[in-house]
């Protein structure tokens, strides 16, 4: 599995102050929805017909439980109490194995 190190821990936490920052101005209207759009794409939230959707990198596709327990704590607390995974296309190969899978991640937190 990935360890992140001090380095990965800096530009996580830079990236997610930008973010914070740009989102605070968005909120208080001081950003557009045209010059929140990139911002809102490269970090992963997507606005879809029915809800929103937040795509969440995996590096090298490995979660630890506590990764998993916090996923399933997100989604019981911001959404319904599930989430989708799925493969991606990643440097032109495709992940092993091919579909998707609907899991409920409430259900593997609590180690149903």
């Amino acid at each position: 599995m990935y360890r992140y190190d001090d380095f990965d821990r800096q530009f996580i936490a830079e990236r997610v102050a930008h973010y914070r920052e740009q989102t605070t101005r968005y909120l208080a209207g001081e950003l557009s929805e045209s010059e929140f759009l990139q911002l809102r794409l490269r970090n992963g939230l997507y606005i879809q017909r029915l809800a929103p959707m937040l795509r969440v990198a995996v590096p090298y596709g490995t979660l630890s439980s506590d990764q998993l327990r916090k996923l399933a704590h997100i989604a019981r607390h911001y959404d319904r109490g599930y989430g989708h995974l799925s493969q991606i296309i990643t440097r032109g190969r495709r992940a092993a194995g091919k579909g998707a899978y609907r899991l409920s991640l409430a259900a593997l937190s609590s180690g149903v």
